[in-house]
């Protein structure tokens, strides 16, 4: 594989870099990323590094044959453009965790009212915190809140932490604000010995409350972007469609470009791009269930 291979390779070279990127050993944890801190980052500056071997001779042929043909030109840009591409494979797998985490925290936000709904019901039947948990771990809905009580059954049960221990872990491992509020309050009621399933019934309360608020909000923010992609997607489009018609009907030009190339670009390019933006912006907004 080729974090083996990355490690093997890298391992012992990158110990500089490591205490600068702790916010991603960080974010791996929270993203449930069940790779090797160390050799994801020599994966990340390995494949960086290939990425630009590689492309640095196919960008200078393409730059030879295609833009220029001045050979130190082509290339003096094919090693910025290689370099360019190594960057930009870097920074993917920096921030791939870091849209993990962001998934796995939109889903268990989307859950909570009916994952401390689903808690408050087994602790009025007098079931302890631990068995709680080993319950929510096997239900798998949504996965990412069975993941979460997963890791806390295997702290208890494979590690040997007590209940109180494996909760402040998971409080600190789990991307779900939300959810680490839970975890807390449940060990602070746990040593406190205080009535679980009260708190509970009235956390779940709550989280249906802050649910349905941001539902409204949704649902706002959707007609807001419904808007702006009518205009940016069909009303924009088609005005600049019929003018530039009009121009080439007349045999002027736009900017110095070609009218009729204007519309091959907003037909086949700019309107293409503008769907694949919202629908990005959307899926970022909707909520999980």
């Amino acid at each position: 594989m080729i974090y083996t291979l990355a490690f093997k390779i890298l391992g012992d070279k990158i110990d500089p870099l490591l205490p600068h990127l702790e916010d991603l050993r960080r974010t791996l944890k929270s993203a449930h990323i069940k790779i090797n801190f160390k050799a994801y980052v020599s994966s990340m500056i390995l494949l960086s590094i290939l990425t630009s071997i590689l492309c640095e001779p196919i960008a200078f042929v393409a730059i030879y044959e295609f833009l220029v043909r001045d050979i130190l030109k082509a290339i003096l840009m094919s090693i910025g453009l290689s370099i360019t591409m190594g960057l930009t494979v870097f920074w993917t797998l920096y921030l791939y965790p870091t849209y993990v985490t962001g998934n796995r925290r939109r889903s268990i936000d989307s859950s909570m009212p009916y994952t401390v709904s689903y808690m408050a019901v087994l602790a009025m039947a007098q079931v302890s915190p631990a068995d709680i948990f080993r319950s929510l771990a096997k239900i798998n809905a949504p996965p990412e809140v069975s993941d979460e009580a997963r890791e806390i059954v295997k702290d208890i049960e494979l590690f040997g932490y007590d209940i109180l221990s494996a909760l402040e872990i998971a409080a600190e491992r789990t991307p779900s604000t939300y959810f680490a509020e839970i975890l807390r309050g449940i060990a602070a009621i746990t040593r406190i010995g205080g009535d679980l399933k009260r708190y509970l019934l009235d956390e779940a309360k709550r989280f249906i409350g802050i649910r349905r608020t941001i539902i409204r909000k949704i649902n706002s923010t959707l007609l807001s972007i419904a808007e702006i992609y009518i205009m940016a997607s069909i009303v924009m489009p088609m005005l600049i469609v019929i003018l530039s018609s009009i121009m080439a009907f007349l045999g002027g030009s736009i900017w110095g470009v070609s009218a009729n190339l204007v519309i091959l670009l907003i037909t086949y390019i700019f309107i293409p791009i503008v769907f694949i933006s919202f629908l990005i912006i959307v899926d970022a907004y909707m909520p999980e269930d």
